[in-house]
């Protein structure tokens, strides 16, 4: 009789906080979290697509470098993943997706290279520390 060995996956440290920006007029050219300048910086994020695939995809983003914060327009990601993935508008669902974590730059190039099994991709994910939500409020405050 055969024992099944389960598969541990060991992953990496985590790494970074992200936002997904739901705003599409608001760029925050400044973090919401500590109010300094955000820089832009490309950055290799990896999407979870239908809970089978993984996508890796070096992006653009809004960072925070005393927060750790990326932040990313929701708008953007919904017209590269459309793009991508999707003949018709209709077809595009943007709960098929979820991103995680992130990866080095030299596994993001390598992944473009040669493929890499699934099994040994999600061992080179770094997973986001947390996922955070940030609600703008808008008229007079009390500072």
């Amino acid at each position: 009789m055969k024992s099944k060995a389960k598969k541990i996956i060991h992953l990496r440290e985590s790494r970074y906080y992200f936002w997904l920006n739901p705003y599409e007029n608001m760029a925050f050219t400044r973090c919401p979290k500590c109010d300094k300048k955000t820089k832009i910086r490309k950055i290799c994020l990896v999407a979870d697509f239908k809970k089978s695939k993984l996508l890796f995809m070096n992006l653009q983003c809004k960072y925070c470098q005393d927060c750790d914060l990326i932040i990313v327009k929701k708008v953007k990601l919904e017209y590269l993943f459309r793009n991508m993935f999707c003949d018709n508008e209709n077809d595009f669902n943007f709960d098929d997706f979820f991103i995680f974590g992130t990866i080095d730059r030299k596994d993001f190039l390598k992944s473009n290279i040669e493929s890499i099994p699934s099994h040994k991709a999600i061992e080179l994910v770094y997973p986001f520390k947390d996922l955070l939500k940030f609600e703008v409020r808008y008229g007079w405050r009390k500072d």
